[in-house]
């Protein structure tokens, strides 16, 4: 589902929600998380474009811990051709989120938020997320590991709905 709303105070504001995300399991390679695109215009008399994605990570392990640490790199890219090709789009959009320690309930929502400048920005552009885990990981994106249902049951099956958004600040 895509929203659009109008705001005084956030202009062209944008979100795109999902409540079965695929899972993906991290490689030590970068690769594209699934429900982390959008393609977005920023206003007109915008300085700046904040993007916003929060989705679920995990150990793969199985069950309520983990023998290995959840150690993962993230990226933000963007295309100008539609997605024909992504480059990344620098300027401290990179970060790595971790665990300090192992043998212990290995999971957490994330939300991640990089606040873009809007100079020049005047045709669309699509945004995504690039992750790959650390050495050493064993993580999982989107999927509630062994997570107890709405019954008390427990379960591997359940995702955590993700959502990316953006919007354009003066």
């Amino acid at each position: 589902m895509t929203y659009q709303i109008q705001s005084t105070f956030d202009e062209n504001f944008k979100i795109i929600a999902n409540t079965n995300p695929t899972a993906i399991t991290l490689t030590t390679t970068y690769q594209d998380v699934p429900d982390s695109h959008i393609d977005y215009i920023p206003s007109p008399s915008s300085t700046h474009v904040v993007y916003q994605f929060s989705a679920y990570f995990a150990s793969n392990q199985g069950g309520d811990t983990g023998t290995l640490e959840i150690n993962c790199f993230f990226k933000l890219q963007y295309s100008d051709d539609n997605g024909a090709t992504f480059s990344d789009f620098g300027d401290n959009t990179e970060c790595y989120i971790g665990s300090a320690a192992s043998d212990v309930s290995q999971r957490s929502t994330i939300d991640l938020k990089w606040t873009l400048s809007a100079t020049g920005w005047t045709s669309a552009k699509r945004l995504r997320v690039q992750s790959k885990q650390d050495t050493g990981s064993n993580t999982i994106l989107h999927e509630l590991e062994t997570f107890f249902d709405s019954t008390g049951e427990r379960t591997d099956t359940n995702k955590y709905g993700t959502s990316v958004s953006c919007y354009s600040v003066d």
